[in-house]
């Protein structure tokens, strides 16, 4: 995406442990201004970010969800390690 002149590079997924390796090469190959990501805390996408050279940034929160099951699940929507969200997900909110 170009976003404020300038280039940058949105990593929406992460699939499988050699996903730190593909973020890595994207990023040498289009050579992005910058990188965003979203993954929630306590995840293996979350982890493979941190190993791919991503950072937290400091002070970013999450956004507030709301939620109503439409039917009786096995999770708990209401722990926010449960969602295990995104940022494809983030985006269609």
């Amino acid at each position: 995406n170009r976003r404020n002149d300038r280039n940058e590079l949105v990593v929406s997924e992460m699939i499988g442990p050699s996903s730190p390796a593909a973020v890595r090469t994207s990023i040498r190959t289009y050579r992005p201004d910058y990188t965003v990501a979203w993954f929630s805390a306590g995840t293996p996408e979350r982890r493979w970010a941190t190993a791919a050279g991503l950072i937290p940034v400091p002070r970013v929160t999450a956004l507030t969800q709301v939620v109503r099951p439409l039917a009786d699940l096995t999770v708990d929507l209401s722990r926010p390690e449960a969602w295990h969200l995104s940022l494809g997900d983030l985006e269609l909110l």
